[in-house]
């Protein structure tokens, strides 16, 4: 949780450094996390909630870049015949690509990479962190308020592989603040 706290503040401190500038945004949303798991032959799905920071800017009306971190939850599984239960999360950064679909409504496409961790507890007490740098991919719809505040909505994929074969799906509500 210490780590999770820190990673929140470095992000908003960030994001902080482009605050004056107008194209700079701010957002977090919760949601919910799907993990497909590919592990020793077999395959599992396991779900839980997650959440998400993020800051960005938007360059031009189209072009944009993001910085994100995200706490993708939990997720259960087994690997030869153990249990394992691995805490998810991830940070990255991505090239945007918004589309007006009208004055009040958009769609932001991204790609990128994120650097994602997985902390895992094997049942009989070993414990360890894998990591790795994979593509990320997300697609966020608007809803703009006004100026400064939007609705949106957000799909976010990442995958990882070292023991296992992670791919998770992260579905969330939240809010955008624009400067």
């Amino acid at each position: 949780m210490k780590k999770t706290l820190i990673a929140a503040v470095a992000l908003l401190s960030v994001s902080g450094s482009v605050i004056a500038a107008e194209g700079a945004y701010v957002g977090g949303n919760i949601g919910y996390a799907t993990h497909d798991i590919k592990a020793s032959g077999n395959s599992y799905d396991d779900n839980d909630t997650a959440w998400k920071l993020n800051a960005g800017y938007r360059f031009t009306d189209l072009l944009g870049v993001e910085v994100f971190y995200q706490d993708a939850g939990d997720a259960s599984y087994k690997v030869d015949n153990d249990d394992v239960k691995s805490e998810l999360s991830n940070y990255g950064a991505a090239l945007t690509g918004t589309f007006d679909l009208t004055s009040d409504v958009y769609l932001t496409l991204k790609a990128g990479v994120a650097k994602w961790k997985a902390d895992y507890k094997v049942t009989g007490g070993v414990s360890g962190t894998d990591k790795g740098t994979d593509l990320y991919l997300g697609l966020t719809a608007g809803y703009a308020l006004n100026d400064e505040l939007n609705v949106v909505a957000n799909i976010d994929r990442i995958e990882g592989e070292e023991d296992a074969e992670i791919t998770t799906y992260v579905y969330g509500l939240g809010v955008q603040y624009n400067f």
